[in-house]
């Protein structure tokens, strides 16, 4: 009997002195090789929760969670969210670009819950995040002044500037989910800077011009007058703006030069960027101009009784003397002219009374103000006053080069 409680006195003193032995090896590994074995064996994000919380629950089926999940890349990124979410939520979490020495990090988060709604929350009840990455432990030693930005689906980049930073944590409030981003503060930016003119008739006086970030729908949306973009990325074209002014069109946006107070000549091409070197600013202003319409019907539609539309045409008013002088339809001289290109205009007349292979009865000669059919009709020929309907007839419009001439005896 005792030579047995010996013996289990004996293993039991093996057992514990291995144990022992395991750990003091395990805690001299260096952490960088534990690390590099996890990034090789753990390829998959890993979500825990604490529901301690879990009676805070409001009528629309939220309640208090936190969610920290790690990612299973070489980021080493872990985040964590606190705060009024679906009962049944699922949090997505994606390294958005590649990493560089001044972009430290970026990730796509959303929420949704388990019919798969994407869920975002209301801006009087954000959710707190916390974005714990190396990169920023070591930008923070280095007294680098780190920057924090939301870039919405969109494309539109907006900078956050309440939030903590705490050894290689950043923490904020979040009322929007898309894509986050941390850099180091060195990339150089661009600043679009949008503005409208006060009256669109002489495009002198301007403003800024505000536009959404994103949908109405969206709680996180705001109100902005500028867009930032880094190297590489485009600005997005912005709500079109609109005048109530009649016959005034958005002619599009020109870039304003400050130290000669001009216009660019070509509106600002939204897809054509160049590099961005330096931080800068973009005053882009937008233009209107006064416009007639030519509509264009085609051939009588026997079955409908009616003249289909085959095309629409605009042409800006401008001053009659830039074309030298011209004359209305009564003699009297006119101040404001535009003229529309016919060229691209393709007439296929068809003639349902003629037999298959048989040209049609009647050819296309030109274009009339009114629906006439007969050759007694005569057309004016110096052209038409206001917004102009022209439709195909046997009866020649004065056309001359190829453009209608629209004419007004008074600006709009």
């Amino acid at each position: 009997m005792r030579s047995t409680r010996h013996l289990r006195k004996s293993i039991l003193s093996r057992i514990i002195v291995a144990a022992v032995s395991i750990f003091m090896i395990v805690s001299y590994i260096p952490d960088e090789m534990l690390k590099a074995y996890g990034a090789e064996h753990h390829t998959e994000n890993t979500t825990e929760e604490n529901d301690e919380d879990a009676a805070k629950v409001c009528d629309d089926n939220l309640k208090y969670r936190t969610i920290r999940t790690s990612l299973g890349d070489a980021s080493g990124g872990i985040i964590t969210l606190n705060g009024m979410m679906p009962a049944d939520a699922e949090v997505s979490i994606n390294s958005s670009k590649e990493y560089s020495t001044e972009n430290l990090c970026a990730y796509d988060i959303s929420i949704t819950d388990n019919s798969g709604a994407e869920f975002q929350p209301e801006t009087d009840s954000p959710i707190r995040v916390k974005i714990q990455n190396p990169a920023i432990s070591e930008a923070v030693s280095q007294e680098q002044n780190l920057r924090l930005w939301h870039i919405y689906d969109n494309g539109i980049r907006e900078e956050i500037k309440d939030f903590k930073i705490k050894n290689d944590t950043v923490t904020f409030d979040a009322a929007g989910f898309s894509v986050y981003e941390i850099d180091n503060g060195n990339p150089p930016l661009r600043t679009y800077h949008f503005q409208m003119p006060t009256d669109p008739a002489d495009n002198s006086e301007y403003k800024d011009y505000f536009f959404q970030t994103s949908s109405p729908d969206d709680s996180s949306y705001k109100m902005i007058c500028q867009q930032i973009i880094k190297n590489g990325e485009k600005p997005v074209f912005p709500q079109l703006p609109a005048h109530t002014l009649r016959n005034y069109t958005f002619a599009g946006w020109f870039v304003y030069n400050k130290n000669t107070d001009t216009l660019s000549e070509e509106p600002f091409d939204f897809e054509n960027i160049a590099e961005v070197t330096q931080n800068e600013e973009v005053i882009l202003r937008a233009v209107f101009k006064s416009c007639v319409y030519a509509i264009f019907y085609d051939q009588f539609d026997g079955k409908t009784e009616k003249f289909p539309v085959m095309a629409t045409k605009q042409g800006a008013l401008v001053h009659s003397s830039e074309f030298g002088n011209i004359r209305d339809v009564y003699g009297h001289q006119t101040e404001f002219l535009t003229k529309i290109s016919l060229g691209d205009l393709l007439i296929n007349y068809e003639d349902e009374d003629q037999a298959e292979g048989e040209p049609p009865g009647m050819l296309f000669e030109g274009w009339a103000v009114v629906p006439e059919q007969s050759s007694n009709y005569n057309a004016p020929s110096g052209g038409s006053q206001h917004d102009t309907s022209l439709m195909p007839s046997v009866i020649k419009e004065k056309i001359d080069n190829g453009t209608l001439e629209v004419i007004k005896d008074k600006e709009i």
